[in-house]
């Protein structure tokens, strides 16, 4: 399956964000700095609307072809950075506050990590704006 992946910049924060086109019209947007995800498909065969809807879909039809599309709201990102230079992005949910960030932090200054590549954020819904709790997000 062919994929082009193109720099965005994110909706929710403006941060660098990707978005990832496939060869199948599938959209996925991500950002790995606040955790805002957007998800554009095809409805498959297979699948009820009535539990994609209840799963957070928009069901919409756009020149006979039905489609859904879901947007998660970004809370905030987790990067573990290896020493052995791999690294994961994670987005958390929204129940994940400041009062958890102490116990993360320390995680993070676990041997196997490279603490300086290493970052957490959070989302501050009130403020609208993001918060980095620990690390620096530039790469």
């Amino acid at each position: 399956m062919g994929t082009l992946t193109e720099e965005i910049n994110c909706l929710q924060c403006g941060g660098k964000a990707f978005k990832e086109t496939y060869k199948t019209n599938e959209i996925y947007e991500y950002c790995p700095i606040c955790g805002y995800a957007k998800e554009v498909s095809r409805l498959k065969k297979n699948e009820k609307i009535e539990d994609l809807e209840l799963d957070g879909w928009v069901i919409y039809k756009i020149e006979g072809i039905t489609q859904k599309l879901r947007i998660t709201q970004g809370t905030g990102t987790i990067k573990f950075a290896m020493k052995n230079g791999r690294s994961q992005v994670l987005p958390f949910n929204g129940n994940v506050t400041k009062e958890h960030m102490p116990q993360y932090i320390k995680y993070l200054h676990n041997s196997k990590f490279d603490t300086n590549r290493c970052y957490i954020t959070l989302w501050d819904r009130k403020e609208n704006r993001l918060e980095v709790v620990f690390g620096n997000t530039s790469d």
